[in-house]
């Protein structure tokens, strides 16, 4: 973020996972860290002010705590509401960077009156959905932007004495735009130490021309941001238990892993999680759809799955009952309905 050139970062629910060391890199890597909370960090700031073009820009964060802070709710709003009078008092662009959810409808309401409401308001993912921005009053709501596919970009206008001009538009990061090497190839190392990826391995000469393309893993969760509805249906399935089929039976071997878990087929390491379902994903049933973007919002698609696919695992030896006719509408999603399915199994999702 830093190399990209971001003024400030808030402090969101994967960052207060990660904890100290997400304030020791940004620190490393000069990233200012806000924070308006009494809990915050040293190494963070409440708020920052800065020129741009002669107009002063404002960025405070009302971001997300730990689970576990001990804090009294009337400090938490006092210290929140002192940040928030002091930065819009000396900006004429104010931006509130919200990924707890505190700028709600009613609050942007009452503090116009009093302070003067934010101009923009970029969430986080705990807000409601929403596909293009939302105005209340004389703020500017942001939708809040997934899996970073796309690029948020707020034009203002800002004339002494009136109220900002702002324009939202949104940016696809597809092909048309050249990846920075230098960046990608940091990604690409902070992925492998975050186990999503195999760790690089040096392969006989031999076998080196028909290495196999290793895909990163991609979790349901991902998917569960947009496709919420396919994600309640796959939960409810089979598919979903199937890591934990092995592991109640202590059978988490090499030889069946890879039919019982995406994750370890992508990265070949697994993980178990009491009240998390991981089998076969979605990864697993719409492989070459992934990674997609927003670029398929407003089209009619369905992505097919080719049945043949299920036989990779459902072989005569290791599923002698196999039948795709019977088995195929026990996996269909719900925007499908079974007797479709049943009748022509390569329709569904």
């Amino acid at each position: 973020m830093s190399q990209l050139g971001y003024d400030a970062v808030g402090v969101g629910n994967a960052d207060v996972q990660i904890g100290e060391a997400f304030y020791e890199n940004a620190a490393a890597n000069k990233l200012t860290v806000l924070d308006a909370s009494p809990v915050a960090d040293k190494r963070s700031v409440p708020y920052v002010v800065n020129d741009a073009g002669g107009v002063r820009v404002g960025i405070i964060s009302f971001g997300v705590m730990r689970a576990d802070a001990k804090i009294n709710e009337y400090e938490l709003r006092k210290r929140r509401f002192e940040a928030y009078k002091q930065v819009r008092s000396k900006c004429d662009v104010l931006i509130v960077l919200d990924q707890a959810f505190v700028t709600t409808e009613d609050w942007l309401q009452r503090n116009a009156v009093r302070l003067g409401a934010p101009d923009i308001v970029i969430p986080g993912t705990s807000r409601e959905f929403l596909s293009s921005a939302k105005t209340v009053g004389g703020t500017h709501i942001m939708p809040a932007l997934y899996q970073a596919k796309e690029m948020g970009l707020v034009d203002v206008e800002f004339t002494p004495g009136e109220p900002p001009k702002v324009a939202f538009s949104r940016v696809m990061l597809d092909e048309k735009f050249a990846e920075d090497q230098q960046v990608a190839d940091r990604v690409g190392k902070a992925i492998v130490a975050l186990g999503m990826a195999p760790q690089p391995q040096v392969a006989p000469q031999m076998q080196t021309v028909n290495a196999p393309d290793v895909k990163p893993y991609y979790s349901p969760l991902l998917c569960k941001v947009c496709h919420q509805r396919q994600y309640e249906d796959w939960v409810l399935t089979k598919h979903a238990k199937a890591l934990k089929t092995l592991v109640n039976v202590r059978n988490t071997t090499p030889d069946c892993l890879p039919c019982h878990s995406e994750q370890y087929r992508a990265s070949k390491r697994y993980v178990v999680l009491p009240d998390l379902a991981a089998g076969v994903e979605c990864a697993t049933c719409h492989t070459n759809t992934l990674p997609h973007g927003m670029e398929r919002e407003n089209m009619a698609m369905h992505v097919k799955v080719d049945p043949k696919l299920c036989l990779e695992c459902h072989t005569k030896d290791r599923s002698p009952t196999y039948d795709e006719k019977t088995y195929f509408p026990k996996v269909v999603h719900a925007a499908v309905p079974p007797s479709t399915t049943a009748s022509n199994p390569k329709t569904a999702q």
